[in-house]
Formats: structure tokens, sequence, C-alpha cells
């Protein structure tokens, strides 16, 4: 018995339950991630019941007749409790869609949650997709690095790199402090040769990182004293991810962001499954930013692929129609 409910401040405790025992969710799917977005988008999220027990969520928002999982996250879709079933998962689908189409919602879009994130297989998302007719509509590549590696599966010239950083007498060093990154490296190093800023400003990661702990991080690299390059780390049960990495000038010289790199993805996060570089498109998917796609390769990093499904909520039916 699958049942749906609005969500609303008063079950954020069952809301957090569910993050904590799913098989994909992550922080950024935490209401204090999501409504740290205010008022900017329309919230439509919803709590998936099984004989009235919490086994799932949908963060998403609407804009007229469309809901969106989620315009405002990375990913969104849905978060699903891990000992669900195949034919639990799809009734839950079809429930959700049911429950849009019965407010007037006629269209589903969805980002997916990518599958290093998953404790265990996600194939079922693609699969429904499958059945409903989906159209997908945007892939994005991503790379991430399967941990544990080694240093034999860099290249030659990352491996000579990395060497060179390690002679040149550098500290590593996490920080809860991210106004030197922010302003000394990243803003200025984007702004110069690529005349754009990042998604967040200081005081937006310094809020999200305040009231996402233990789970948003600042590692640096010192020369002398002085910040040279740096990484915002975005840490998941299975993954961690690279929101920002940087280097300014002095660090371009010392190699000091290779340094950086192998020492996360051996000596501080070996444990985890994946280090997640992010996205190597451009156009919405349909072009490849080459030289981004080979300095990733030259870690060790492998693609996956990152799916954007749209769907009509009245075809919920066709999963009532899918199983015999």
């Amino acid at each position: 018995m699958i049942t749906i409910q609005p969500y609303s401040p008063s079950l954020i405790a069952s809301w957090d339950r569910v993050l904590d025992q799913s098989i994909n969710g992550t922080f950024m799917h935490s209401r204090d991630y999501i409504d740290y977005h205010g008022d900017k988008f329309d919230d439509a999220s919803l709590l998936i019941y099984r004989d009235d027990k919490p086994v799932g969520l949908f963060p998403a928002h609407k804009i007229v007749d469309e809901i969106h999982s989620h315009q405002g996250l990375t990913y969104g879709g849905f978060i699903l409790y891990q000992d669900l079933s195949m034919t639990g998962i799809i009734a839950v689908i079809k429930e959700v869609m049911r429950h849009y189409l019965e407010k007037g919602m006629k269209t589903l879009i969805i980002k997916d949650v990518p599958s290093f994130y998953g404790s265990s297989s996600l194939e079922w998302m693609p699969y429904c997709m499958f059945l409903l007719g989906a159209d997908n509509f945007r892939t994005e590549l991503s790379f991430a690095i399967p941990l544990p590696i080694s240093p034999r599966m860099y290249t030659k010239g990352r491996k000579w790199r990395v060497n060179k950083a390690k002679r040149a007498d550098l500290t590593i060093s996490e920080t809860q402090n991210f106004q030197p990154f922010w302003e000394e490296v990243l803003v200025p190093n984007l702004w110069e040769r690529h005349r754009v800023k990042p998604v967040h400003t200081l005081e937006e990661i310094k809020f999200l990182a305040e009231n996402n702990k233990p789970f948003i991080r600042q590692f640096e690299v010192l020369d002398g004293g002085k910040i040279v390059a740096g990484a915002t780390i975005y840490e998941t049960k299975t993954a961690v991810h690279s929101q920002y990495l940087s280097s300014n000038s002095r660090g371009r010289k010392l190699s000091a962001l290779d340094l950086l790199i192998d020492y996360l993805v051996r000596e501080r996060f070996p444990h985890k499954a994946f280090f997640n570089f992010g996205i190597v498109n451009e156009s919405q998917g349909r072009t490849i930013n080459k030289g981004l796609m080979d300095w990733k390769e030259s870690f060790g990093a492998k693609p996956y692929v990152h799916q954007f499904y749209k769907v009509e909520t009245a075809r919920f039916r066709v999963l009532e129609e899918a199983l015999r």
C-alpha cells in the first residue's frame, strides 16, 4: 500500500530517516540544503509511504503545470529506501506520477542521481523511464575515479607533476575558513581564465557549510604559508565530489593541484568508492570539453552518465500494465 504525502516542515524527521537509510540519497537532498534556496522555488516535494512507513522521497518544485526534480540541485530523482523490491519501486513511481496528475501537473522532469552515488544498483530508474516512454532529453558525461587507486593509473605526465609538487615542500591542510581560497584563488582564477564567477558566493558557501556539517569541506595547499591551490569537497556516503578545484599562477607552476588531488584520492578518502570530478560537457551535454576530459582521465577517472528525463504524468498507467 503506497501513499503520498506532500512535504511540510512537520515531516522533517521522516524525511531525514528516509534519507539516512536510502540507497541513493546525499546531503544535497536534505532539507537544510534544499531550503537554502528559500523562495526561489515553489516547493512540491513528496514523502512516500509503504503501509504507513516512510520509504521514499521526491525533492521537487513546480513551474505552472510542470514538476521539476530539481532545478536547484545538481541531481534530484527518486530517493528510495534500501529494502524496496522492484515491484515496490514501480509502485512508488506510479503513485508519484498519479499524485501529480491529480494536482493538475502534466509533466515530470527529472535530473537523475548518478550511479556512483548509489550504495546499491540504480538501474531500475532507466528501465522504468523506458517503460514509460520518457524523453531522455539530455545526457551529461561525468568523470569519476574509482577508489582506491594506485599512482600506476595516472598518466606518465601526471605522475611526473605529482612528484614535482612533492619536491616543492608544499603543505596540505583542511580548514574551516573558505575566504582565502575564494578571494585569493578561486574567484580571480575563474575570472582571469574564463570570465565567469563561481556558482556560490563566499557568503553562500559559508552558509551551506555551516548548515551541512560535516559534508562540505575545504582543503588548501600552502607554499611558504601562502595559499596557492584548494578544493571544496562535497562528501557523501559513497563518493566525494570536487565542487571547486582551482590554483593560482604560483600553484600551477608548482603543480599544487596535482598534489592535492593525489592526496585526496590516495590518503584522505581512499575508503570511498569514487572521487567525482564532475561533468566535462557544454551545450547541455552535446559537446565535450576535450582538454578538461583529458585532464580528468589523466588521474584515472572513468566516464559515467547523468540522465535527464521528461515524462507525461498521465502515462503512470503504463506501469500498471507492465506487471503481469
